[in-house]
This record gives C-alpha cells, sequence and structure tokens, in this order.
C-alpha cells in the first residue's frame, strides 16, 4: 500500500507545481486555489483507490486460493480501475480548473493524467505480481510441474518497458504540438525565453516519467529478487541434502521453468537416494556407491589387501533348538555387532554366507595397515561376541561361539556372474586361504588365526602364538599360521 500512496503523493505534487511554476512562459501564473484544486482532484482518486484496495486484495486472494488463473484475472480488473481512476482524476481537473486554466495546459494535465494511469497500471500489475508472490510463499501454494513456460520473463519485461516508452513519446510529442498549436493561435513570437521555456517543460515532464521508470524498475526487481530468493533458499536445503523439499514455483515464465526443470531433477535425485540407500541395506556403501557410479572395472582390479572370514561354532545345533523367527533375531543382532567392528576398523563386509562373514580391509579402496586393521577388528569382534556371551547367560541362553581366518595378499576385485546377474565379489587365492584358515580354528581349539603373510605386514605388536607350518586342502605349499592370544 504504501508505493501506491507514495506514487498518488508525488503526482499529485507533480500535477499541481506544473501549471504554477513550469509552464508560466505561454500562459498566465494561475492562483493557489488552482494549485488546491488539482492536488484534491489527485487525493479524492487516491481515496477511492484506497477504498478498493483492500477489497481488491481479498478477492485476489480468495480467488488464490481456489486458482491461479482466477487471482490473475482479478488483478487484471484491478489494473483497469487504476487506468479509470486516473483518467477519471483528469476529468475532473478539466472541469475544476476550466475557468482558471487556458484549455491547453488543462490539455497538458490531462495528458500527465494520462501518463500517470499508464504507470500506475504498471504499478499496480508490478504490485500484485509481488502480492501474489508472497501470498503463494506464505500459503505454500505453486503452480504444478509444467513442460514449457506459458509466458516469457523477457517479453513481460519488453512489454512493460515498450508501453511505458510509447507513453513518453506520446506525451511529449502531445505537448510539443500543444505549444505549437497555442504559439501559433496566439501570436506568439518566438524568443530565447520562449526556446528555454520549452526545455524547462519537456526536461520537467522527462524527469517526472525517469522517476516514474526508476521507481517501476525498483519494484519488479524486487519482485524478482523474491521469487529468486525463495528458490535458492531451497535450492541450498536440498544441496544440504533435503530431498524432501520442493522448490516452490511462483510464475509461469522463465523462472517457473527453471524451478519445475529442478522440482523433476530433485525427484530423480530422490528415487537415486531411496534407490542408493535399500541398494546399501544389501551392499555396503561403499561398494553401492562405486556400482552406482559405474566404477567397477568389468576386468575385474588386483589389489593388496587383506581378507577376514569369521563363523560362528555349533550353528546347526543352535538353529535346531530355536524357532526360524528366534534364528532370524539372533543372526541380525550378531551381524549388526559385527559388522559395526568391522566399519569402525575401516573394513568392508562383502557378503553375509548363512552364519559366516566374509570381510575385507584395503579393498575397493586402499587401505593403510590393513594387516593391523583387520587384526585390531578381530581381537575388538572377540571382545564384542564375549560381552554379547554374558547377556546370553544371563538372560539363561546358552553362549556362542566364533572362528577369524586372516590373509593378506593379492585379491582380484570385480563383478563376478552372468550378464544378467552380477555380485561384487573379491576372488583369488587369498581369500581361499582366508576361509581355510578360518576352519582350521576348529582344530586347533583357537578362535583367531592369522597367516604369516599377514604377521609380516604387521606393524603393531600382538600376543601371538606359532602354530607351525600346516597342509592346507588344495594347496601343494605348507601355510605357516599363527593364533592370536
Amino acid at each position: 500500500m504504501l508505493p501506491l500512496i507514495s506514487f498518488y503523493l508525488i503526482s499529485a505534487v507533480a500535477l499541481s507545481v506544473y501549471p504554477k511554476f513550469v509552464c508560466i512562459y505561454l500562459y498566465c501564473s494561475p492562483g493557489v486555489h488552482t494549485f488546491i484544486r488539482i492536488f484534491m482532484s489527485v487525493f479524492l482518486g487516491l481515496i477511492l483507490r484506497l477504498a478498493l484496495f483492500k477489497a481488491l486484495k481479498k478477492a485476489i486472494q480468495q480467488k488464490l486460493l481456489s486458482s491461479l488463473s482466477s487471482a490473475y484475472e482479478t488483478s487484471k480488473a484491478e489494473i483497469l480501475i487504476e487506468i479509470l481512476i486516473w483518467l477519471l482524476i483528469g476529468l475532473s481537473i478539466q472541469f475544476l480548473t476550466k475557468n482558471t486554466l487556458y484549455p491547453h495546459l488543462r490539455y497538458k494535465l490531462f495528458l500527465g493524467c494520462f501518463a500517470f494511469s499508464i504507470f500506475g497500471g504498471t504499478l499496480t500489475y508490478l504490485l500484485n505480481m509481488q502480492y501474489i508472490t508472497n501470498t503463494m510463499i506464505t500459503s505454500n501454494t505453486s503452480y504444478p510441474n509444467y513442460a514449457s513456460f506459458k509466458s516469457s520473463f523477457s517479453d513481460r519485461v519488453a512489454k512493460l518497458l515498450l508501453i511505458n516508452i510509447i507513453t513518453i513519446i506520446i506525451v511529449i510529442v502531445c505537448m510539443l504540438w500543444l505549444n505549437i498549436t497555442r504559439i501559433h493561435l496566439s501570436n506568439i513570437q518566438l524568443s530565447d525565453k520562449l526556446y528555454l521555456g520549452f526545455f524547462k517543460e519537456l526536461s520537467y515532464g522527462i524527469v517526472i516519467m525517469v522517476i516514474m521508470i526508476l521507481i517501476i524498475s525498483k519494484i519488479f526487481a524486487r519482485h524478482v529478487k523474491s521469487v529468486l530468493q525463495t528458490q535458492i533458499s531451497a535450492m541450498e536445503s536440498i544441496v544440504s541434502g533435503r530431498l524432501d523439499l520442493r522448490i516452490p514455483i511462483l510464475t509461469d515464465d522463465e523462472l517457473g521453468l527453471i524451478a519445475s526443470r529442478t522440482n523433476e531433477m530433485i525427484k530423480g535425485l530422490r528415487e537415486k537416494d531411496i534407490c542408493q540407500r535399500r541398494f546399501g541395506m544389501y551392499l555396503t556403501p561403499e561398494i553401492s556407491e562405486l556400482i552406482l557410479k559405474g566404477g567397477v572395472n568389468p576386468s575385474g582390479q588386483i589389489m593388496e589387501a587383506t581378507i577376514l572370514f569369521c563363523d560362528l561354532r555349533g550353528y546347526s545345533q543352535f538353529a535346531e533348538k530355536k524357532s526360524p523367527v528366534e534364528v532370524v533375531q539372533f543372526l541380525n543382532q550378531y551381524f549388526t555387532n559385527m559388522e559395526e567392528i568391522i566399519r569402525s576398523n575401516g573394513g568392508i563386509v562383502l557378503q553375509f554366507i548363512g552364519d559366516e562373514i566374509e570381510a575385507v580391509f584395503g579393498a575397493p579402496k586402499p587401505l593403510d595397515e590393513h594387516a593391523d586393521k583387520a587384526l585390531g577388528c578381530a581381537i575388538s569382534m572377540r571382545k564384542r561376541l564375549m560381552e554379547m556371551n554374558k547377556n546370553r547367560i544371563e538372560n539363561g541362553e546358552e553362549p556362542v561361539y566364533h572362528g577369524i581366518g586372516i590373509h593378506s595378499g593379492k585379491v582380484l576385485a570385480g563383478s563376478i556372474g552372468s550378464p544378467t546377474r552380477k555380485s561384487y565379489a573379491m576372488v583369488g587365492d587369498t581369500v581361499n586361504l582366508a576361509s581355510r584358515l578360518q576352519e582350521l580354528n576348529k582344530e586347533f581349539g583357537t578362535d583367531i588365526i592369522i597367516s604369516r603373510e599377514t604377521k609380516l605386514l604387521l606393524k603393531g605388536t600382538y600376543p601371538l602364538k606359532a602354530l607351525g607350518e600346516v597342509k592346507i586342502k588344495g594347496r601343494e605349499q605348507s601355510v605357516e599360521i599363527y593364533a592370536v592370544l
């Protein structure tokens, strides 16, 4: 409302001052009563406009809740009312000053009212756009997504500029024509003073119009800024991970199309995020991310890594005594505890096979001191199982035990399987030997066994006991192994 009041007051002063101080070189200087009559005509127009302001804004708001197009139609009606009010102001000035001003001067004042009607209509249009945008933001209303914009932002700006420029040209041309007519009819002699008066009058009109255009431009820029700030604010939240948000579509032009396309992108990102999170429930995040990004070499990748196998002891007997639901509950609890320790030590769970865990340290991403990480993980897994057993015994349940085998060496990391079904896996002798070492715990009555290759890579000091060389099924050479005390 404040921009509208300011506009009317500036217009009232501009029109009132014009015949008294600007255009006196062709006419007699009018009295103060003429100034008051012109000012009061604009002031009464302002009162009429303010009386309609609240009613029209309420109508726009009600239409906005049901239909955006209806709100814009009501907005167009307000623009027409603004123009009509200014034309009525111009006519009232003609009537009130018919006995105090020359006809040519009254016509110039009507031209001024015509110019202000166009400026006022433009101002009303921009204020309504801003009001509708703010209402949409506060009420969380938005256009639906659309594939192409209905109206061009650049065309809209061009039309506003063109209308106002044409108005300025019309007013200037008409003012010159009225001056020439006045000189011709009154037989006024041309002089330097007359030319200076012409220049003064035209300069005054142009300055007023430029001021109006600057005001309109500022309000237009503020409207665009509010739309962009709202969209940028939503984008910043989305960048930070808020994929549940939607960028409000506040216009039906290119800005709205950008928001619409961005919402489609967000939808795709949200679906990808859901897919990745669900995918991550079956594969570790590192591997699922690698697969989704297409970072898996079809031929595989040879890497230096440490493989850890962990297998529950007496699982078959345990499963016989429990219902399937109880077995699954126990395995989920056990795997959750062990997987947490593996991840905290930099390892990655490759797969759960029945009651067995296969983990890798140093692949698919290289890991410094992967042998130390794997052995530290195994020791922590032992401690965590002891805590679990303590709770089980307190609850009247039997304790459970597991065996862990660790071996270091080269592994081939890649996608294994058929063209229609694949799994990410580590293959090679290193993997096979780690699995065999895990099984040797039964024979030696231990719970953690590592190979000589892993021991040589260790940088820390650990309580180890040499178990000598053992023959491994499927291997010609014996393997030197160690138990972790």
